[in-house]
């Protein structure tokens, strides 16, 4: 990732992950240091809300393409799995809200049991100290994940997998 890239459309990595535009970043302390999730494992969590002006086709692609393998071609099945990971943030399963500064944004969350690695926003690498004296939650980040399926005893369905992230610019905190 550069700071020349294009950062209002979803691009693939030369990994054939998918690099989210450009979004601000929430609960950044998740991010640089593990927490326990709801399957009692220690995970890294982005939670990302873009811009109403974003293109996700290619990240919404990614995440049904892995749906509809994993439900056996049910169109109507498989996009509910997506529409469950490309939230509203005024309006959270919980009942909470990021804020009404984020009406009409998409909020997404992807999780690494690995720290994920950080650069800056010219592509360099980020130490881990220098994430963490850097990143403050509401600043501008693009992020890079990949879609797949996951089952677990409680739940089943399609979720992002983090592998990177990319400081842009500080926001409002």
């Amino acid at each position: 990732m550069t700071e020349q890239s294009n950062t209002k459309v979803c691009h693939k990595s030369p990994s054939g992950n998918i690099i989210t535009p450009e979004g601000r970043a929430m609960f950044v302390n998740y991010l640089v240091e593990p927490h326990e999730n709801d399957q009692g494992k220690m995970v890294h969590s982005l939670e990302i809300c873009l811009p109403p002006e974003v293109d996700l086709k290619m990240l919404k692609n990614a995440l049904a393409l892995v749906a509809m393998e994993n439900c056996d071609n049910d169109k109507d099945l498989a996009k509910s799995y997506v529409e469950k990971k490309l939230l509203n943030p005024t309006r959270l399963e919980s009942g909470k809200s990021r804020g009404d500064e984020f009406k009409g944004w998409t909020l997404i969350r992807a999780t690494s049991n690995q720290c994920p690695d950080f650069v800056w926003p010219n592509g360099q690498r980020m130490s881990i100290e220098d994430a963490k004296k850097t990143l403050k939650s509401g600043f501008w980040i693009r992020a890079t994940v990949n879609a797949y399926w996951y089952q677990n005893p409680k739940k089943r369905g399609v979720t992002l997998g983090l592998q990177n992230i990319q400081f842009l610019r500080p926001g409002p905190v």
